[in-house]
């Protein structure tokens, strides 16, 4: 009986005591960083053409993001065949 009641007990304070923190990230671990993504402004157009890496950095400076790199993808996705639009990509 003894033993049966300090077993609960044992397993009772085990499951109420609380998960040991997590170690706190290294600043070079990469999950730490932010990668922050969104579609340029303008839409669909059919010129983004060497002009989209540069929207990108210029909308990633009006937003106050500090990006230690931006990068920038035309894609026709949501747009009709010919037209494209401007991903953007901001690595802090």
């Amino acid at each position: 009986m003894k033993f049966t009641l300090l077993l609960t007990a044992l397993i009772t304070a085990a499951a109420a005591a609380p998960a040991p923190a997590a170690e706190p990230a290294e600043a070079g671990d990469v999950s730490v960083l932010a990668t922050k993504k969104w579609t340029a402004n303008g839409g669909c157009k059919t010129d983004w053409g060497g002009r989209c890496n540069a929207q990108c950095i210029g909308e990633a400076k009006q937003k106050g993001y500090k990006c230690k790199d931006v990068d920038s993808d035309i894609t026709g996705s949501n747009c009709v065949i010919g037209w494209s639009t401007c991903k953007c990509t901001c690595f802090s």
